[in-house]
């Protein structure tokens, strides 16, 4: 069974706010998660919210800084002239990129 995520964009929802809970719905509004902070010392709404627009933010920006970093790594591969090149160090960090979002995804 090969499960795929719900299509992003997603988006925050705080249908339980006095309970410190923030939903990630789809735009369809489908709950994908709810966040929840544990922590007594802090502010939870404040927290919690803060959270979910994080996890949200890199869900929908997910595809695009892949799209964009294989697309780098193909045109540095092209234009890489050697280890000393300055090039190499950056095609290496975003091969170590893309090889963890890979694994992730596997």
């Amino acid at each position: 069974m090969n499960a795929q995520h719900t299509p992003t964009p997603w988006q925050t929802y705080a249908p339980m706010a006095e309970h410190c809970q923030i939903a990630i719905e789809s735009i369809n509004s489908e709950t994908i998660a709810i966040v929840e902070l544990m922590d007594a010392k802090r502010d939870y709404n404040a927290t919690a919210k803060a959270n979910a627009a994080f996890i949200v933010r890199a869900c929908n920006s997910h595809d695009a800084l892949v799209a964009a970093a294989t697309e780098a790594e193909n045109w540095l591969s092209e234009y890489e002239s050697g280890p000393d090149s300055g090039l190499s160090g950056l095609l290496n960090q975003l091969r170590a990129a893309l090889a963890a979002v890979n694994k992730i995804h596997d």
